[in-house]
């Protein structure tokens, strides 16, 4: 049985505070400090502090020893200080009428901070607060269980840290979900010679052994879906400088390009890859595909992104790619793996129908909302009339 510190039973009258708890028959009135009524919007690390009462039905120590073993057990903090120095945690509001626990400033002590975070949540209760986030970096993982004891619920976690989450008004948590979505891109590129930019991966389902494809893969975090498409062709097809001077320092090669080019300077081990890899730049977002629980029971979005090749030089980033290549569009076509199935199959159409001008895809534009006040990317296009060509043409 879990003792609350201030449960749902408890009355206010002026500076007096009736407290019934499930471990004591009878009610304690205990004076508070009047200083202590309502938080500032920031309110940062101050003292409540409960005072002895002349009204007590039950010894004051009686009490707070009885609530102490709530929090800390037998060896946690002395009940004394639990009461005289509840210290409400450093937070500020969001938009919605929530509250969010300033990481950089919590306890590094678990007991310290079980007290505070259950002060806390009184004080947010009683100023009306719906959602509580608390933010829990790496290196505070110990406390990750005295908030799920508080009754705290996983929200999402990265690599340093993770993000729990508190509702509490009655009812349904109303706090939004995490993240439902991978966003994937795909870029078909093509030479003026109508070849296709073609990859086998180096890891692949049996299945897919075998198979040439475009070059994919993951949109990474605050990048554009036009921007995440050139540089994933880029790292499926360049290679990584340091890695050149290797190889080239293997040979009379570099020495050669150095007297021909006095201007080549080589960054030492910096990973800058401009040298031998498929340049390219965005046209259109021909097509897109939704689908449902890809992995870890997420959806997934993929974007296939036409790009126009502005280089032809191959080097495969061995990491991820078996081989890459410059394949006959009709030789890819044909495939048996992709004339097997209809999702590859319809998003190659899509390809040759647009490189037919049979078919227009969406440009990108940038736009400023005064919703947020951010430049975002709009992606779609405009036809004046039925004889003109697509935009990006």
């Amino acid at each position: 049985m879990e003792l609350k510190l201030f449960s749902s039973k408890s009355l206010s009258t002026g500076s007096e505070r009736m407290l019934s708890t499930p471990f004591l028959n009878s009610r304690h009135i205990v004076k508070a400090n009047p200083s202590c009524r309502g938080i500032a919007p920031r309110a940062s690390y101050y003292s409540c502090t409960l005072q002895n009462s002349t009204n007590n039905e039950v010894g004051q120590q009686d009490l707070l020893d009885a609530q102490s073993s709530r929090i800390n057990g037998t060896n946690g903090l002395s009940s004394t200080r639990f009461f005289k120095n509840v210290e409400v945690l450093d937070a500020f509001d969001d938009e919605y009428e929530g509250v969010v626990v300033n990481p950089a400033r919590l306890p590094s002590n678990p007991n310290i901070f079980a007290s505070s975070l259950r002060s806390s949540m009184y004080h947010w209760r009683k100023k009306g607060k719906k959602g509580v986030w608390l933010k829990l970096p790496l290196e505070r993982s110990e406390l990750v269980p005295v908030a799920v004891q508080e009754g705290f619920e996983y929200h999402h976690a990265e690599k340093s840290y993770v993000m729990m989450t508190y509702w509490i008004p009655d009812g349904p948590s109303l706090l939004p979900s995490n993240a439902s979505h991978h966003v994937g891109v795909g870029g078909f590129v093509i030479n003026d010679k109508d070849e296709v930019l073609v990859v086998q991966e180096k890891h692949s389902t049996p299945d897919l052994l075998g198979l040439w494809k475009i070059p994919t893969g993951f949109i990474l975090e605050s990048e554009e879906i036009y921007t995440g498409a050139v540089r994933e062709v880029k790292e499926e097809t360049g290679v990584r400088y340091g890695l050149l001077k290797f190889l080239l320092q293997l040979s009379f090669v570099f020495n050669l390009i150095e007297r021909a080019c006095s201007c080549l300077e080589i960054p030492g081990d910096e990973t800058v890859s401009f040298l031998f890899q498929i340049d390219t730049e965005f046209v259109e977002v021909v097509a897109f595909r939704h689908a449902q629980n890809v992995s870890f029971e997420k959806s997934d979005l993929f974007f296939v992104c036409m790009l126009r090749a502005l280089s032809t030089a191959i080097m495969v980033d061995d990491l991820e790619i078996q081989a890459a290549k410059w394949m006959p569009l009709d030789e890819f076509v044909n495939q048996p793996l992709i004339q097997e199935d209809s999702m590859f199959k319809k998003i190659i159409e899509i390809c040759v129908a647009r490189l037919g001008k049979l078919y227009c895809g969406l440009s990108v534009h940038q736009l400023v909302s005064k919703f947020d006040g951010k430049l975002s990317s709009l992606y779609f296009n405009l036809v004046e009339d039925q004889n003109s060509d697509c935009p990006a043409n």
